[in-house]
């Protein structure tokens, strides 16, 4: 089979399309690299800042367009595959369609549907709003909110959602929000990780836990995903408890460094207002670390599985979890038991060796 993977989020299609080339199909992926993370990608398409830059990034894409051509299946990140506006973006979409077998997209980050389902309080919480308040995200970036909601975005992204062959979200919170539109075209499958890439170990506890929190600057993502509330958790712990641990801030790292200070780490806080653990989260969880993210119950629910305490489910709800990080500091020895849970949880569900099949008996059935 021949693949096209168009858009990437933490080098999730990256992740998919090195498994896919393991089991013999031609597989090419076009993304920004991550900007500073450095993912993989076959094409690299990134927008420079200013109006030369703009001219330069659609100029990049319109020479593209004709290997863009011929394939069984394209996979797009979003509905805003590109950084276009929607008109251009549908224009594409169309040649896409035109020009290829099936369009496929991952429900794998924000986008119109998702918002709208946040805005209209179909989840307990999300990164605009827990209960009916905003978030401090919501509070400080209005526009951004305007922008998904607003009719010309909603519009496009309506026409994908009902031009695509189907939809896979990676999320089961993405899965909520846009079945109500993608119906029978829809399927869950959990995040693949590449689990070979992450060497396993029991953490060490010779010495102080370290609880690092990445932070993405620069735009709004360390509001929207609750990062400085959760670096200023970590500061405040160590002040607290500053024989027992330290806390690790980083900030805008490319992905082999970051990986490499995960490995280093006994916990680390990923995202205050996500339903379920993503990349950053999995990857630590494989790595035999604790993880702080999204482990509500939905997700477990999805993936079939008890909660067995393997993930520090963070929440804006409440500060429970904040009581569970006080005595796995003061009692450190349980990290034991939650590393291997953690790494067996991520084997059984995550493992890119065991979903890039689902992947393509999804897209066998749809196409």
């Amino acid at each position: 089979m021949k693949i096209l993977f168009l858009g990437d989020y933490s080098n999730l299609h990256a992740t998919l399309a090195s498994q896919l080339k393991e089991l013999g199909h031609t597989v090419n992926v076009v993304s920004d690299r991550g900007v500073y993370l450095g993912s993989d990608a076959d094409f690299a398409l990134i927008r420079k800042p200013g109006l030369i830059g703009s001219f330069r990034y659609l100029a990049d894409i319109i020479r593209l367009l004709p290997k863009l051509r011929g394939y069984d299946v394209v996979q797009l990140i979003n509905p805003d595959f590109f950084d276009l506006r929607p008109g251009k973006l549908k224009f594409i979409f169309d040649y896409l369609k035109r020009n290829n077998r099936s369009v496929f997209l991952t429900l794998a980050g924000d986008d119109h549907f998702f918002i709208k389902a946040s805005a209209e309080n179909v989840f307990r919480f999300s990164e605009i709003s827990v209960g009916t308040n905003p978030t401090p995200f919501a509070e400080s970036h209005p526009e951004k909110i305007k922008q998904w909601l607003a009719p010309k975005l909603a519009k496009y992204t309506r026409y994908v959602y009902d031009n695509v062959n189907g939809g896979i979200a990676i999320l089961p919170e993405y899965f909520i929000a846009a079945e109500p539109i993608l119906k029978d075209k829809l399927t869950y499958i959990p995040l693949p990780i590449n689990i070979e890439s992450l060497k396993f170990t029991t953490p060490d506890l010779s010495g102080k836990l370290k609880i690092m929190v990445g932070i993405r600057r620069g735009g709004f993502r360390e509001l929207q995903k609750g990062s400085l509330i959760l670096a200023d958790t970590a500061r405040a712990l160590e002040k607290q408890y500053p024989d027992r641990c330290e806390a690790v801030i980083v900030e805008n790292q490319p992905l082999s460094v970051y990986l490499k200070l995960l490995s280093e780490s006994h916990i680390v806080l990923d995202q205050l207002y996500a339903y379920s653990p993503a990349t950053n989260a999995l990857q630590t969880m494989a790595l035999g670390k604790l993880s702080g993210s999204g482990a509500q119950p939905e997700y477990y629910q999805f993936i079939g599985e008890p909660d067995r305490g393997a993930i520090l489910s963070l929440s804006p709800l409440d500060n429970s979890w904040k009581d569970r990080l006080e005595k796995i500091i003061n009692n450190p020895d349980q990290l034991i038991s939650i590393s291997i849970e953690a790494r067996r949880l991520v084997e059984t569900h995550h493992d890119v060796k065991l979903l890039a099949p689902l992947f393509l008996q999804f897209w066998t059935a749809h196409k």
